[in-house]
């Protein structure tokens, strides 16, 4: 089964680097970097808005307890947006590159 984990961070090398490190340790068949996003949010009891990057990071189930291990680990945010969504449909070429590229 495909997983998909969204995350977000504040600058455009934190996104790289996260991603790097997931794809090269094999956690992440593919990270995605969306362009900056604005985020309004309550933060310690006041509104805050915020520039950031969306991480869409694509993994197969027995890996994304690693890759949301990774994230905790590794996350520049005190309080890091983690999200674990479970693909309905994968295509099935897709699949089975995304099993391809997680494997030793």
């Amino acid at each position: 089964m495909l997983v998909i984990i969204q995350t977000t961070v504040a600058s455009e090398k934190d996104a790289t680097t996260l991603s790097e490190r997931l794809v090269n340790d094999r956690l992440a068949a593919c990270c995605q970097i969306s362009s900056p996003i604005t985020s309004i949010y309550r933060w310690e009891g006041k509104i805050e808005t915020s520039i950031e990057y969306q991480l869409t990071i694509k993994t197969t189930a027995n890996r994304s307890e690693a890759a949301i291990t990774h994230l905790r680990q590794h996350h520049p945010y005190s309080c890091p947006e983690i999200i674990q969504i479970s693909a309905d449909y994968v295509d099935p070429v897709y699949m089975n590159w995304a099993t391809f590229s997680l494997s030793d």
